[in-house]
């Protein structure tokens, strides 16, 4: 069903700050359906054939809007090209060492994926969240995500964390860890 505009779907948890809209725009033969919960959940509902689902955002409606009717404007295949072309450069960055035997494909993948989420998770501040429900960078969390950053060869991301903390380091005088 169609939601009141405003109605939260998702982050209900941690709320952010900042205003924010949310669109989404649906074509082919998909739906979005009410889930069976008392959550408000909805299911992707996909029929045969070829769909597209656009979700656009900004911090007031007008600029969603604006997001919107330009990812709409663009097409489907210059969204995907352009998705592909920067998670492309960013994957490109991975360094391994030389991977032999019936894994090494297996290890080059899981590095891929791990590097893939941990950059979703990034700030532009160079911070690193755990997961969606946990919305700090903890001090643990960022060492072992150093580590393996620093394992795969994106040193640039790991400096970034150092970063973080240092900014906040400078701005505060210390550091807290949860």
């Amino acid at each position: 069903g169609v939601r009141p505009p405003g109605t939260p779907e998702y982050g209900a948890r941690f709320r952010s700050i900042a205003p924010q809209a949310v669109q989404i725009v649906l074509s082919g033969p998909v739906s979005l359906e009410d889930g069976p919960d008392a959550h408000g959940l909805w299911t992707v509902v996909c029929g045969p054939g070829e769909s597209e689902i656009i979700i656009a955002g900004g911090p007031e409606y007008p600029e969603c809007l604006e997001h919107t009717e330009a990812a709409m404007a663009l097409g489907m295949e210059s969204v995907l090209a352009r998705t592909r072309e920067h998670w492309g450069t960013i994957l490109a960055g991975i360094a391994l060492p030389p991977l032999e035997g019936p894994l090494g494909a297996a290890i080059a993948q899981a590095a891929e994926d791990t590097a893939l989420i941990i950059a979703c998770q990034q700030s532009v501040e160079g911070g690193v969240v755990a997961g969606h429900n946990y919305c700090l960078a903890y001090v643990r969390d960022q060492y072992g995500t150093s580590r393996a950053l620093l394992a795969m060869g994106l040193h640039t991301r790991a400096r970034a964390i150092l970063d973080f903390y240092w900014h906040i380091f400078q701005r505060h005088g210390l550091v807290h860890n949860a």
